[in-house]
């Protein structure tokens, strides 16, 4: 059977932790030797993904021009009439661009797509697999992300109409499974968990010069500082770590709080409550971060600690893990999954349970507890690229079976 792995062209490094696990993913399927029942290829619509050892078809679609008749009816109709006959057209080129992709992989002899990334499918009657990573419109509060009325009808159409047409849904854990489940109508014999893993910046090694340079840059000092890594979203819950980090610098002051992540639009309201609590000394915005930045972070800060509200998974505990780090998180399903008793939790609610945590990792003797227990789990931890690719072997072969009953 022949798998086309789906490249994006819009894959962008301030994606942030998607774009790390994507990366990471798709060089790892480009190295891996599948069965040879299986065959492995790239599709894309873009000429930047060069340098792959598997084959890429690219798909370019000639645009189509207008013929000189519908040029003149759309110059001399009304605004109202243009738009109807602008959205026919665009319509009818979509359905036609559609059609010749799929002819162009028919050709190739590409059974069935594989797209890795959440809410992912550009040839919608084409067999595929798909992804899911979290239904985070669903499974907790209306933050504006997810109420924006673009973003909510494109994930209504996904949830409600296109995820059932997958072959197999790929889930990032158990917890991710039962929560589709829990919010779909999907049959379970059709989610299948391929782990989450940790990101590119665990695969480096950061010299300790390299290292204190960094800290040094930043006004850094080795376990006094904590670490968030995410994106400016309100789900985030910077917020709620703001207030129980006030409240800890009153009793503990020298620790200094780092937030990295692009901008997606909620940056300039955390600043000024940074302001307001009088604390924009000690909490730092460095914006997106090299590798090796976010290497040196994990590696030298006192505790990672990430109290945002969405699941199931989040990949930075991964990477805290990996990094020996300690990991201080929001008490949900999907956290205890990856962690066990390798972390410590809180109500992301409460910043007092918040600073809870963060005053119990300051100690010597709690970290080194914490440490050992973290190391055990380490060494236990399915969450890792070698088992993504296992389960993406396996699920793919037993896919045959069902993918060779039509042409």
């Amino acid at each position: 059977m022949k798998i086309g792995v789906w490249l994006n062209k819009d894959h962008n490094p301030t994606d942030g932790g998607s774009f790390s696990f994507l990366d990471k993913l798709i060089k790892s399927i480009d190295e891996y030797h599948f069965s040879s029942k299986l065959e492995v290829v790239f599709i894309s619509e873009s000429d930047k993904y060069k340098g792959f050892s598997k084959e890429i078809i690219y798909l370019k679609y000639p645009k189509c021009k207008l013929s000189l008749l519908k040029k003149i009816h759309l110059r001399f109709s009304s605004i109202h009439k243009r738009i109807i006959i602008s959205g026919k057209i665009q319509k009818k080129n979509d359905d036609l661009k559609l059609y010749y992709y799929s002819s162009i992989l028919k050709k190739h002899n590409v059974d069935l797509i594989y797209y890795p990334r959440q809410c992912n499918c550009e040839i919608e009657n084409y067999p595929f697999v798909a992804t899911n990573w979290d239904i985070g419109h669903l499974s907790t509060y209306s933050f504006p992300e997810f109420d924006k009325d673009y973003d909510l009808v494109k994930r209504n159409e996904w949830f409600n109409k296109l995820i059932y047409k997958a072959l197999y849904v790929f889930c990032e854990s158990d917890s991710g499974r039962n929560e589709l489940m829990k919010f779909t109508r999907l049959d379970e014999s059709r989610l299948k968990v391929v782990p989450i893993f940790a990101g590119s910046c665990t695969s480096i090694q950061v010299s300790y010069e390299e290292q204190e340079r960094i800290l040094n840059n930043y006004n850094l000092s080795k376990e006094y500082f904590f670490f968030y890594p995410a994106q400016f979203w309100a789900h985030k819950n910077h917020f709620g770590l703001l207030q129980a980090f006030r409240l800890f610098v009153l009793d503990h002051p020298g620790y200094k709080l780092v937030f990295t992540g692009s901008d997606k639009g909620n940056r300039k309201y955390i600043e000024s409550v940074t302001q307001d609590l009088g604390i924009s000394d000690m909490v730092l915005f460095p914006g997106l971060v090299e590798i090796e930045v976010l290497n040196t972070f994990y590696r030298n800060c006192v505790a990672l600690i990430m109290p945002t509200f969405l699941g199931p998974t989040n990949l930075p505990l991964l990477e805290a893990l990996d990094l020996q780090c300690p990991v201080l998180c929001s008490d949900i399903p999907g956290h205890r999954e990856i962690m066990s008793s390798g972390a410590v939790y809180f109500n992301p609610l409460d910043h007092f349970s918040i600073l809870s945590a963060m005053e119990y990792i300051i100690n010597k003797i709690n970290r080194t507890d914490l440490y050992n227990q973290s190391e055990v789990v380490r060494k236990k931890n399915k969450f890792n690229i070698e088992n993504a690719l296992k389960s993406i072997e396996e699920n793919f072969l037993i896919l045959e079976n069902i993918r060779k009953n039509w042409e």
